[in-house]
């Protein structure tokens, strides 16, 4: 091989290794995702990203686990939700970022009663949604008592729970109903807790995987179970 002919495979070469170094090095990029009409749509992202809500475009709140969500290499929306999200790739070399443990609870102070809806004791709660005109402050309208979330005076709202690893027990609440929405992450199974006698009904499914019972969710022994991408909103009656 001649000198020159050996100089422009060197360089083709090292063309190649720096196209490449640059398609590792994909800067933080925004997706704008919509759902047009309260449809379900999907926007394709890189596998396993990091991905941020930033703002959201439509009159519809953007809710994660409910109306919008992130699951391997797409990022879906739900029900109205338009927002514009952040994506992040993952960094080589590195694990995927953990998947969160956390579920969505609805708690509704009915006629200005107080109501409770159990949680584990050392759970992280966090009002997401507002969902009455009453509006929900922490320590007046709503709070924690224990092994519950209270709520009164006609707040009614969303929280996210995020459960520890070894849950403990919680106070039975005092109301009949609340509504629990159980989301299957990766496909891998997910737990959410209710109380050891209470039974739950498939209210609203969420995902495009079909939630049946036995299947794709079921009951345990305090707790419910939803599993292969199952997304759905469950209402749970306390049974005296």
């Amino acid at each position: 091989m001649s000198r020159s002919r050996a100089f422009l495979v060197a360089a083709s070469l090292l063309a190649v290794t720096s196209t490449r170094g640059e398609a590792q090095a994909t800067p933080v990029r925004q997706v704008t995702c919509e759902s047009q009409s309260d449809r379900f749509v999907e926007c394709a992202i890189p596998e396993n990203s990091t991905v941020k809500l930033i703002r959201t475009l439509s009159n519809t709140p953007c809710t994660q686990g409910r109306t919008y969500g992130a699951e391997r290499a797409r990022i879906w929306v739900r029900a109205g939700c338009r927002g514009l999200f952040e994506v992040s790739p993952p960094v080589p070399g590195q694990p995927p970022a953990p998947v969160s443990k956390s579920y969505l609870l609805r708690c509704e102070s009915s006629r200005n009663q107080t109501s409770e809806c159990p949680v584990d004791p050392s759970a992280t709660v966090k009002l997401t949604t507002q969902r009455s005109g009453t509006t929900c402050t922490e320590g007046q309208t709503w709070g924690r008592l224990g092994g519950s979330i209270y709520v009164a005076r006609g707040c009614r709202a969303e929280f996210e729970v995020t459960p520890t690893s070894r849950p403990g027990s919680f106070n039975r609440p005092t109301n009949t109903t609340y509504w629990i929405t159980c989301e299957s992450r990766d496909d891998r199974r997910f737990y959410c807790r209710i109380g050891a006698t209470d039974v739950p009904r498939l209210e609203q499914q969420l995902s495009r995987t079909d939630c049946v019972e036995g299947s794709t969710w079921g009951v345990g022994d305090g707790f419910l179970w939803v599993d292969n991408g199952c997304r759905a909103e469950f209402e749970v009656s306390r049974v005296r």
